[in-house]
């Protein structure tokens, strides 16, 4: 728990706090909240103090460890007075091992890229994206030809592993420098891949490929 004043400066924490975050009481004096979060989430923060009410869940935000390393964590705010001065606490929790778990449930392990159940969730935001800002979208799929695969299987186990691992990266790799930077790659199965591009309405998908 941290608690700061309308400045945003820290006025006092817990040792829990600080343990997250690897400090010491004394080296925290001059900080300000958004000290604690990685430097790209602080407009969402302050956003998310102004129009938050009893029904908003928590934030979950990039913090900043002393030690420089990245933590995921959730937290939520309130506010009180005290001796007619406004003053907020924050309840801040460490959720890195659960975004891992989440990570390895929506991603395929060879890859990092999204695996099926991961393109899917995608998808869904994507097509409801795309819905509202009136855009299109444009869905790719490529598999191997399954007698590849069996060639493969034919050889001796042990380079039989190596080239089934080896085939998948440099498909994805070759992918990523064919496609848009923002386009989502996807490992939907053994031998498949997906992609996924949005764009104006206007603009046919023929003018996408490059």
């Amino acid at each position: 728990i941290a608690f700061y004043n309308y400045d945003g400066k820290i006025v006092d924490v817990n040792k829990a706090f600080l343990d997250m975050f690897g400090y010491s009481k004394n080296e925290i004096d001059e900080f300000s909240i958004l000290h604690f979060a990685d430097e790209t989430y602080h407009e969402s923060i302050i956003e998310y103090l102004r129009n938050k009410d009893e029904n908003t869940p928590p934030c979950e935000i990039k913090g900043n460890h002393k030690s420089g390393k990245r933590i995921d964590v959730a937290f939520i705010s309130k506010s009180f007075f005290q001796e007619g001065k406004k003053y907020f606490a924050v309840v801040a929790q460490d959720i890195s091992h659960r975004k891992k778990v989440e990570h390895l449930q929506t991603h395929d392990e060879l890859t990092g890229f999204v695996n099926k159940r991961g393109f899917s969730e995608f998808l869904k935001e994507e097509m409801s994206f795309c819905e509202v800002k009136k855009r299109k979208l444009a869905i790719l799929t490529i598999r191997f030809a399954q007698e590849e695969f069996n060639i493969i299987k034919d050889v001796d186990h042990v380079l039989e592993q190596v080239l089934l691992k080896a085939a998948p990266l440099e498909v994805g790799e070759k992918l990523k420098k064919m496609l848009f930077a923002d386009d989502l790659i996807g490992r939907t199965g053994e031998n498949e891949f997906m992609t996924m591009h949005s764009l104006p309405v206007e603009i046919g998908i023929e003018n996408t490929v490059t």
